[in-house]
């Protein structure tokens, strides 16, 4: 009886630990397409989470050149996540310029209609009008540009988020609604939420994938990863961390994101949310 009574207050304190704090998971990447050495802050699935002022701060003292969202930054079904995370949001540009990819919980909403979620969806219209006018750029559907950087977001239709099934990728169905290409001479960036077709995007030949999704599996078993998927598959293989994929001949970084936030099941064992800082060198390509 007395070992109970020590369990169960150390698993409060483990769970307080992984879920109220969150670390920073540093890359470094060089690359001979870069003029000089920038700085990347990358975050995603914030699902409401701001920490209060800590993670602004944090971002304010990693001094980056350039901020990027990767999605899910609120809930599909809550509209106080989005004002809860709005403020946070519309400040980013202050620190840097800010770049923003959707995740399917924005994608739900944006194709929801005002009968089904009246107030949900006004709520995220106000949201968007706030971005633009606080200088968030948004990344639809389109190849953006910003000096030697440019980022290809890509939104998988909903149908590849479905539970307890992995669609086959449909480059086609994919890609036909992505205006612009990957620059020639830059150093090139997919947003992609979802890291489940992360052999899908490095065909396209960018130099950094980015995703998120995956919340580190939930839970993470030492040695071995992300026990269960968003979509409630076990074992995913990519839950989060730093990988090389290789495509035609090339070696492609992608990084997935453990995410900031929790929804739905608000579980964090083993799996600290992360903030994550990525760091192009100047220099010798290290394919």
């Amino acid at each position: 009886m007395p070992y109970i009574l020590l369990i169960i207050p150390a698993l409060i304190a483990i769970h307080y630990i992984f879920f109220f704090f969150f670390k920073v998971t540093r890359c470094e990447i060089t690359t001979d397409k870069i003029s000089k050495d920038l700085k990347i802050a990358f975050i995603s699935d914030l699902h409401g989470f701001t920490y209060g002022k800590r993670l602004y701060n944090k971002i304010k003292a990693l001094n980056p050149d350039v901020i990027l969202i990767g999605g899910d930054s609120v809930n599909k079904d809550e509209a106080e996540s989005i004002r809860k995370v709005k403020p946070f949001i519309c400040s980013l540009p202050l620190i840097a310029p800010t770049f923003y990819a959707f995740g399917n919980h924005e994608a739900f909403i944006q194709n929801l209609s005002y009968d089904n979620n009246a107030e949900l969806k006004s709520e995220f219209n106000a949201f968007i009008s706030s971005l633009r006018e606080n200088n968030v750029w948004l990344l639809y559907k389109e190849v953006e540009y910003y000096g030697e950087l440019a980022f290809m977001p890509i939104d998988l239709p909903l149908s590849y988020y479905k539970k307890r099934e992995i669609k086959p990728y449909d480059a086609n169905e994919v890609m036909s609604s992505v205006i612009g290409d990957l620059s020639v001479s830059g150093f090139n960036i997919i947003l992609a939420h979802n890291p489940c077709y992360a052999g899908n995007y490095a065909e396209l030949n960018p130099d950094l994938i980015l995703c998120g999704h995956t919340h580190g599996g939930l839970i993470r078993i030492p040695f071995i990863g992300a026990f269960l998927s968003p979509e409630l598959t076990f074992f995913p293989k990519y839950s989060g961390g730093i990988y090389d994929i290789m495509s035609n001949g090339r070696k492609i970084k992608l990084i997935v994101s453990k995410g900031l936030g929790t929804h739905g099941f608000h579980i964090r064992i083993h799996n600290m949310a992360e903030l994550i800082e990525i760091k192009l060198k100047k220099g010798e390509s290290n394919e």
